[in-house]
């Protein structure tokens, strides 16, 4: 095998870029290499339990553990809202292919029981250094491109909703352009009303039904 003739070194560089498809049978192919992924198992099972089956508000944290409902706000890797997962994806990609089933349905529902003011400190806390990560996402987006849909007017627009504390239709229907993985979603695609989004879910669409090698579960 002409990876275990690499140097430790570069071997201990390559295993992130394995999670998360081929972690777990690298990590079993032999005592060296499991050794060697050990450093990356506990990072890795937390994220499979976070985001493998994916719903708003999941957490790990024993409830004794928090008070308010802001304070989930303040979770590592506990998402409330589609803006909110697209900053965990903007600064660390590797979460969005976690993502084998997704549910939903209970986009930002959670900001109608926390205080305004706690809303808002807690937020700032939690996604105030992503703003950049997130917009260079839309900058960068070739699905945009090929709804012909401008991506800073799009942009604009999701951050309205954001900052008014509303479910974002644009920030949702964003979000399935960065899920290669996504086998099953709740709600279904019938659920977008805004004319944007619902010209970048038909983007989505017909791109997934040209690349029948890439995630073909779009178009069912």
């Amino acid at each position: 095998m002409a990876f275990m003739e690499l140097p430790t070194e570069l071997m201990q560089q390559i295993i992130p870029y394995t999670l998360p498809e081929g972690f777990e049978s690298l990590a079993l192919t032999c005592k060296l290499l499991y050794t060697l992924c050990t450093p990356f198992l506990e990072h890795h099972n937390n994220l499979r339990f976070h985001f493998r089956k994916f719903e708003y508000n999941k957490t790990n944290k024993d409830f004794r553990e928090f008070r308010y409902h802001h304070d989930l706000l303040r979770f590592p890797n506990t998402s409330t809202s589609a803006y909110s997962l697209l900053s965990q994806i903007a600064i660390e990609p590797v979460v969005a292919r976690y993502i084998l089933e997704a549910d939903f349905s209970l986009d930002s529902h959670i900001y109608d029981r926390i205080p305004p003011p706690l809303r808002e400190r807690a937020v700032h806390e939690a996604w105030g250094d992503r703003g950049e990560a997130v917009r260079q996402l839309f900058a960068n987006s070739l699905y945009l491109r090929e709804a012909g849909l401008d991506w800073e007017e799009y942009y604009n627009t999701m951050m309205e909703d954001i900052n008014s504390w509303r479910r974002s239709e644009h920030a949702a229907a964003f979000l399935l352009t960065l899920l290669p993985n996504l086998e099953v979603l709740t709600p279904k695609f019938s659920e977008f009303r805004s004319p944007a989004p619902q010209k970048l879910i038909t983007t989505i669409l017909e791109i997934a039904r040209r690349n029948p090698h890439g995630n073909a579960s779009l178009c069912s």
